[in-house]
């Protein structure tokens, strides 16, 4: 089954809320509300990493959707940030991979990783 993922209201508009949609047959929705996202711009801030706020902030929102489907087929993510999908999809899958490796074998997780991958491509 085919999946598309899109956002509403950008990682970078810090006055609006963001929300990343999975739909389909199935919907799911994660939402990320616009304090938040200056609290985390600030941590960014002061850490000296503002550049990574937005591909970092997306990238997490796009793993916690992708936990939480992992039964759904091939994932397409609408194009927000052009040139940077490969980063974007790295990222998810590295977030992916830290929070699963709690749960799973080593054995397991390779292959886990692997159909993540294939989602996502």
């Amino acid at each position: 089954m085919k999946v598309e993922i899109d956002q509403s209201g950008k990682v970078e508009q810090t006055n609006k809320n963001t929300i990343l949609c999975l739909s389909n047959d199935n919907w799911d929705a994660i939402i990320i509300k616009a304090k938040t996202k200056r609290q985390l711009q600030e941590i960014f801030r002061r850490h000296g990493q503002i550049r990574n706020f937005i591909i970092f902030t997306f990238s997490s929102l796009l793993a916690i959707l992708i936990k939480r489907n992992l039964h759904l087929g091939k994932i397409t993510i609408d194009q927000e940030y052009f040139g940077k999908e490969k980063i974007i999809m790295n990222k998810a899958v590295e977030d992916v991979w830290n929070t699963a490796r709690y749960y799973k074998t080593n054995l397991r997780m390779g292959a886990y990783i692997v159909a993540l991958k294939r989602m996502l491509m």
